[in-house]
């Protein structure tokens, strides 16, 4: 099974990265050049000028990828030997890209650090480099410079964002080395051969006088702001960092937490021999709305062993409503969690719209809401509970979900000791650790219904973007979940709500706000409940309840109207 690349890529390959790609032009400039990359080209003049390694050409080289791809779960790729007295390796290719080293390597690089070199090779095929790798090379080197229509994208702060992105992704290819390696030494002293110490020089070179070295390059560069600008000139058209930096890198990442972590993992699945932390593939708000089938594979692939989905006889389409680890806590993609740990998925099944009418409240036709609109009542009413009111045992009168209700859906949960039923503010706790960026929470209430059963719902916004004539449009959907305990058991009830009139409401109210003197400290949005909380898409004081008779139709309004409806009929 291939690693997952965010184990190995480092912090400044993930940030120049992102930058790149935020520079206007990059994406064409992109296109440009898969317009003129052709791998089949590039491996035919490699196969016609250089020397294909392999079980009958160098095989004791050749044989050096086998335990690497083995460690890195990736396919082996060709391998090439070029004529050339300068000492370099590099990766070529997209779909099956090769690796190409110099005779300049082999006869300047001691023979038991030649795979320390592979595996920073390999390593970029691991971490996906290569289509951008061969581009920003293509770029360094000039290709493409006198192409009609390419030559007008190379701006020069996309030719610089290139190269500092490409020194970046050295250090995500040199843990890779690292972990194939069993350490950082092979590395380190890889750096310390390209920095000058050939394989000649052994017997008086110093290899802790090196690492003293890139201690003090470090001192210098951090004590001025000044020497950070001139390193950075100076690197500006360098597809390569320092080799004191790299090795520095090296063992400071060797000494983490995070390479033991997934050493262990590495050697868990290539053995099976003993249990280990594992990260999660996805976050538990991720797994939301997946599929059973998709979700037991996924995180079997990632070494869980006990996973459970309620209730058992759940089908592989059956959708998951929540993920939670040792049945408790939600999880963030990439937390480290034992493999044996409990990871249990709540499930329904999916897209239940004609099939079973009657466990949902809103949905594709009008009349399939008017006929299912009573039945939240009857699904909790006092037929359950006989010491409940009369009232509450009639059947409750329609209610109308109107234009908002994108789908709204009830399910049973087996174990309502999972639920937080007397404490909100721990349901919002857990939701708001596993929302991402474009999410936020609106309100987390609880109470008792007419009969006398305890609930607690939570309202979430997420930011959505709709295309349309007009262009693409930024507007609001929110999600309700709201539980009922009935006995050992709980009904949740799952609703998804969108705007018909995206940022009516918001900006009415907005421009009313600021005309309007306000207390001091009031501010426009934030966190209900934590005020320190600023991240996410935070609640405005637009989505108090307070405003929800001038807008009957607003998501907010019908799903603050469904809740009383369910709590009063029940």
């Amino acid at each position: 099974m291939a690693i997952d690349p965010e184990l190995l890529l480092h912090p400044s390959d993930k940030a120049a990265l992102k930058a790149l790609k935020a520079i206007p032009g990059f994406s064409q400039l992109v296109k440009g050049y898969m317009g003129i990359l052709n791998e089949r080209q590039m491996r035919i003049i490699n196969m016609s000028s250089n020397l294909r390694l392999g079980e009958d050409q160098m095989p004791e080289i050749y044989r050096l990828l086998y335990p690497i791809c083995d460690k890195l779960g990736i396919k082996v790729p060709e391998l090439y030997l070029e004529m050339n007295v300068v000492p370099n390796a590099y990766t070529y290719g997209d779909t099956d890209p090769f690796i190409v080293i110099t005779s300049g390597l082999l006869d300047n690089l001691p023979r038991d650090l030649i795979s320390a070199v592979l595996a920073h090779e390999c390593g970029h095929i691991a971490c996906h480099h290569t289509l951008y790798r061969t581009i920003g090379i293509m770029i360094m080197r000039g290709f493409g410079q006198f192409v009609t229509g390419l030559a007008s994208l190379l701006t020069v702060p996309l030719q610089l964002a290139f190269a500092y992105w490409m020194r970046c992704s050295e250090f995500s290819a040199d843990r890779a080395a690292v972990l194939c390696e069993g350490g950082p030494d092979p590395m380190v002293r890889v750096c310390f051969a390209f920095a000058g110490c050939g394989k000649d020089y052994t017997t008086e070179a110093s290899l802790n006088a090196f690492l003293a070295q890139a201690e003090d390059y470090k001192r210098l560069v951090a004590d001025s702001k000044w020497n950070k600008a001139m390193e950075y000139i100076l690197l500006s058209g360098k597809s390569h960092p320092l080799n004191v930096v790299r090795a520095l890198e090296c063992r400071e990442w060797a000494a983490s937490g995070q390479f033991l972590r997934i050493q262990d993992l590495m050697q868990y699945r290539l053995t099976a021999s003993a249990g280990c932390d594992v990260p999660a593939p996805l976050s538990s708000g991720e797994c939301a709305r997946k599929k059973r089938a998709d979700m037991e594979t996924l995180f079997a692939e990632a070494g869980f062993t006990a996973l459970e989905f309620v209730p058992p006889d759940a089908g592989p389409d059956a959708q998951i409503v929540s993920a939670l680890a040792d049945g408790e806590r939600p999880f963030k993609k990439g937390d480290w969690i034992p493999n044996d740990a409990r990871i249990v998925f709540a499930c329904r099944e999916e897209d239940p719209y004609g099939k079973s009418p009657e466990n949902v409240i809103g949905g594709i036709a009008s009349d399939a809401v008017n006929a299912v609109n009573g039945l939240i009542g009857s699904l909790f009413r006092g037929r359950q509970n006989p010491s409940a009111p009369e009232a509450v045992r009639e059947a409750p009168a329609p209610l109308d979900l109107g234009e908002a209700a994108e789908k709204v859906t009830c399910r049973t949960v087996p174990d309502a000791g999972a639920i937080p039923f007397d404490d909100p503010r721990k349901l919002a706790d857990s939701v708001r650790r596993s929302m991402d960026s474009a999410s936020g929470i609106v309100e987390a209430a609880n109470g008792v219904t007419a009969a006398g059963r305890p609930y607690v719902y939570t309202i979430v916004k997420h930011r959505i973007y709709t295309s349309g004539g007009s262009g693409i449009r930024r507007g609001t959907e929110y999600s309700l979940e709201f539980s009922v305990k009935n006995g050992v058991s709980a009904q949740t009830v799952s609703g998804v709500f969108r705007e018909e009139e995206p940022g009516r409401r918001e900006n009415e109210i907005l421009a009313s706000w600021r005309d309007t003197p306000h207390a001091d400290g009031e501010t426009w949005a934030g966190d209900p409940y934590d005020p320190f909380w600023n991240r996410g898409y935070l609640k405005t004081l637009a989505e108090n309840a307070e405003f929800d008779g001038l807008y009957p139709d607003h998501p907010l309004s019908v799903i603050r109207g469904l809740v009383k409806y369910i709590a009063e009929h029940n």
